[in-house]
């Protein structure tokens, strides 16, 4: 199916009501296949299919609902896996003529790029959509190329990031509200003066009618004070009610309310009463009597609500403030040296939009990094702190990454730039905090059940309340309440009750937590992909046993640098074999895998071959790459002419070609190694020993696990002496040790820890065989040093410090922080939905006057006070996870000694002969407890 993806701002959003009409109304239009809004980020991803509907009518939709929409982007849509390598540009042309001759030409289909939607500005601009391959043409080359072949200007549109900056900071709503609020500030001044000062300060200007209590001589009945609040009201509800007004309108044409819903009716109640007053007493003629007028009841609402919008604005601005630091972390402009190492050497300053693959950019001290790169020339310090949380300075050096985004140090240096666009790791980063903001955690169900249901359940509490007390006034005169005008009493109670209740409360109760959570995650290098992730940590934490955390070993507990500490040959069939012939081949077939263990094997080989014979006694016919287990290959032996099946592996292929030698070698490694055997046909001809180490903060993240009741296991492909080796040192349990797993053994692991249906299983891994585990998990965590695939795969990622340094620390405690984030995340959004339940809970019946019997009311004043605050205190609350502080992680001297007794353990049940590639049976354990 065509399809393509279209984003929207969306503005005027005010609770999950205002979310929920939107995904209510666009869902129904043809072709629209899915639909995601961010009430925090005021946009509207929409997925449609392109024959059946079109962005301009989505609009449309979006605008009927009550909002004010503009389109930021839409192109085609692709799936994760089918945009490694295109990246998306953005080209304005400044005529027709220029858009119609790009058209005409083939250029673009001659250069491969596709076209993805061309959108017209309000200048007669046109900006085309596309998205090009960087490895094989730049953004400058296809510049260069539309000027000459077709003689005509082209610029690249570069305010797009501009444009998300400062729907992030919300400078136009925090701007807008406040001109309201300072114009309805002084209308409310002046109302509140003539209607409530006055009168409480000097009561016989009441008495003696003096202006502004005096009558109007044209007309009997008709009082200055009402006509000044007449007019004052008339402005405040014209100019500032007409926004409400408007959405109101659109709503109720869809079926659907929301807050400006509730927001237009008080105030047109409010409004409403005191003309009808105002025109009953000029009926009547009545001058010695004023009417009852609440005008500044109508101002001093709308008051309260511009000030709530205004503050409200400037809470969510800052609850975006990560997002909106990594949108800004990126220089709007670089140096880009031309013909590096030559004499006609060139620098220019471009704009960073402009960069293309192998660009070579001079990186002066202080400034920042455009895009990723390597350093080519020179050594510095770069400060990574916002992609990885760690504060200290990296040294770099020749051939070091660098991460575009970052700052430069001291040093001068010049890198080449190997990723552009959003292949980058900042806008990878960005990427997925979009996407979190976009979802929903499950608990946000309630909320959003709740709001759709509260407005008309509102509007008929009011009513009720008004009939009720209407009956049941005449009998009641003798209470203070409606001693006077019993109707207008009861008007008042009915007016509170709409103007006191608040589901924006509940609307903005998850997404501003989530968001902030998301945010103080990427800040300390931990993406969390979702807001379901946020609840499944945070509902499951500190609870015993429910959950279980799974590790993979190499490259996840130790840091997957292993390094050939000795290479044997079998002493039986070594003179048939000779090590320089067979480690070539060797070195070819691991060229072809990505396993963390090839590394060091290529690396001995290549150290090892002779350089200067190039002849090979071994050609390759065939070739298999056997995902999680090893090499097997057809061999040709140039010598002799036979050919031989030759298979690389560790323990699991070994047992699968049924090598009988096997426990032999399994027995001798004492060490723990982590083994690479070479067999060929069913004998083991050599095999590599390699060591690896444990990354300096894994016992004390599993320490730490394990003081908050998580059984932690291992699994791993490697053999199980290295197993148990790394067990020990970590002080995992040896009876929950899995190894010589394949990939798809790892799946059957976790399906079993899962099988009772109360256990929820975390699976920690790194690297492409972990990724089929991953997903199969209830949580997924990855390392950013694994594979791409084990990344997308995962529900959180968890960015590795930089690899180059030698000064390494391992990020593993950054688990135990990504469980407190979302620990303390769930717990403030179970705090923001309690209080925004509470307070409607309990001043929804006090509006309606629950309380009258004691004499106590609730002005609609007073209501439209406590309504703003309701919003602006939830907001303010997600604000309180900003001074969020990582947890201590450190190591106990108890968990030391229960590693020494571990260590004793594993040695009485290998003395009772415990199967190496199994987990101890119940008879092993118990005797080893005797």
């Amino acid at each position: 199916m065509n399809k393509n993806i279209a984003i929207f701002n969306v503005k005027g959003m005010t609770c999950s009501a205002c979310v929920n009409a939107i995904i209510k109304q666009v869902g129904k239009c043809d072709g629209v296949e899915d639909v995601k809004v961010s009430l925090m980020t005021e946009t509207c991803h929409t997925i449609y299919d392109p024959n059946m509907s079109n962005p301009e009518e989505l609009q449309d939709t979006i605008e009927d609902c009550g909002f004010d929409v503009s389109i930021i982007s839409d192109s085609k849509y692709h799936e994760v896996s089918q945009e490694k390598l295109v990246v998306s540009g953005r080209l304005k042309l400044l005529s027709i003529s220029a858009l119609n001759r790009v058209i005409s030409k083939d250029l673009f289909e001659f250069l491969n790029i596709i076209i993805e939607n061309i959108q017209t500005t309000l200048d007669n601009e046109y900006i085309i959509h596309f998205k090009y391959d960087p490895h094989s043409i730049g953004i400058r080359d296809i510049i260069e190329k539309i000027q000459q072949e077709l003689n005509i200007q082209s610029t690249v549109d570069i305010n797009e990031l501009n444009d998300t900056t400062g729907q992030l900071t919300k400078c136009e709503e925090i701007e807008f509200w406040r001109s309201n609020c300072f114009k309805s500030c002084f209308a409310a001044m002046v109302s509140m003066t003539l209607y409530m000062g006055l009168p409480l300060l000097i009561p016989k200007m009441i008495e003696n009618r003096i202006f502004p209590y005096k009558e109007v001589p044209i007309v009997k009945g008709f009082f200055y004070r009402d006509l000044i609040g007449f007019l004052l009201a008339t402005y405040i509800q014209v100019r500032i009610g007409y926004y409400f007004y408007v959405s109101t309108w659109k709503s109720l044409k869809n079926g659907h309310s929301t807050m400006d819903t509730l927001i237009c009716l008080s105030t047109t109640v409010a409004f409403t009463v005191s003309m009808v007053s105002i025109i009953h007493n000029i009926i009547l003629q009545n001058s010695s009597k004023l009417p009852h007028v609440i005008f500044d009841t109508s101002i001093m609402l709308l008051t309260f609500i511009s000030l709530g919008k205004m503050l409200e604005n400037k809470a969510k601005s800052r609850t975006t403030t990560a997002l909106t630091k990594l949108l800004q972390l990126y220089p709007s402009s670089c140096i880009l040296v031309k013909n590096y190492l030559d004499s006609e050497q060139e620098m220019i300053t471009i704009s960073k939009d402009l960069l293309q693959i192998n660009d070579i950019v001079n990186i002066k001290p202080g400034m920042k990094i455009p895009s990723d790169g390597v350093i080519i020339s020179g050594f510095t310090q770069i400060d990574e702190s916002l992609m990885t949380g760690e504060s200290q300075l990296i040294n770099k050096k020749p051939k070091d990454d660098v991460i575009g985004g970052t700052i430069n140090g001291s040093g001068h240096v010049y890198i080449k730039i190997t990723s552009i666009g959003e292949h980058t790791k900042l806008a990878q980063i960005i990427s997925t905090m979009e996407r979190a903001q976009l979802t929903k955690a499950p608990i946000e169900t309630l909320a959003d059940f709740l709001a759709s249901i509260f407005v008309p359940v509102l509007i008929t509490m009011a009513l009720l309340s008004f009939i009720f007390w209407l009956f049941l006034s005449p009998y009641l005169t003798h209470w203070p309440y409606f001693a006077h005008d019993r109707v207008y009493a009861c008007i008042k109670l009915a007016t509170s009750v709409i103007v006191v209740a608040c589901p924006c409360a509940l609307g903005l109760a998850t997404p501003t937590a989530i968001i902030i959570g998301t945010g103080i995650g990427a800040e300390n290098g931990i993406l969390i992909k979702s807001a379901e992730v946020i609840e499944l940590l945070g509902h499951n934490f500190k609870q015993g046993g429910n959950t279980i955390f799974v590790f993979d070993k190499t490259g996840t507990l130790t840091k997957g640098k292993l390094r050939v500490e000795n290479f044997k040959m079998d002493d039986v069939i070594s003179s048939k074999y000779d090590e320089k012939d067979l480690l070539p081949v060797i070195r070819d077939l691991e060229l072809n895998t990505e396993h963390p263990i090839t590394k060091p094997i290529i690396k001995y080989c290549e150290d090892k071959m002779n350089q200067k014979d190039l002849t090979q006694r071994y050609q390759i016919l065939e070739f298999e790459n056997m995902t999680g287990l090893g090499i097997s290959a057809l061999i040709k032996d140039n010598s002799s002419g036979e050919n031989l099946k030759l298979s690389i592996g560790g323990t699991g292929l070994m047992k699968q070609l049924n090598v009988s030698t096997l426990s032999q070698y399994e027995m001798e490694n004492t060490h723990g190694y982590t083994i690479a055997f070479v067999c060929i046909d069913s004998d083991i001809i050599c095999h590599f020993e390699l060591l690896d180490e444990i990354k300096e903060d894994a016992k004390d993240t599993v320490a730490w696990l394990k003081q908050n009741n998580y059984p932690v296991y291992m699994i791993t492909g490697d053999n199980h002496n290295c197993a148990m080796t790394i067990a020990v040192e970590t002080n995992i349990d040896c009876r929950n040790v899995f190894s010589s797993i394949s990939p798809s053994g790892k799946c059957e692991i976790v399906e079993q820890l899962q099988s009772n249906g109360t256990k929820k299983v975390i699976f920690v891994g790194d690297g492409i065989n972990d990724s089929p585990a991953l997903v199969k998990s209830d949580l997924g965590v990855s390392v950013s040093s694994g594979t791409e695939v084990a990344i997308e795969a995962a529900d959180i990622v968890i960015l590795n410090d930089d690899i180059n340094s030698e000064s390494i620390q391992a990020s593993l405690k950054k688990l135990i922080f990504a469980i407190d984030i979302c620990d303390k995340t769930f717990k403030r959004i179970k705090l923001n939905l309690f209080w925004a339940l509470f307070y409607n809970m309990f001043m929804i019946p006090v509006a309606m006057g629950v309380l009258l019997p004691w004499g106590i009311s609730l002005h609609p004043m007073i209501a439209g006070f406590a309504m703003t605050l309701s919003s602006v205190s939830v907001v303010l609350s997600s604000l309180q996870l900003k001074f969020w502080k990582t947890p201590i992680v450190g190591a106990q001297s108890e968990l030391q000694t229960r590693s020494r007794f571990n260590w004793i353990r594993f040695d009485r049940w290998r003395s009772i002969g415990g199967q190496y590639s199994n987990l101890p049976t119940e008879d092993h354990i118990e005797m080893m407890e005797v």
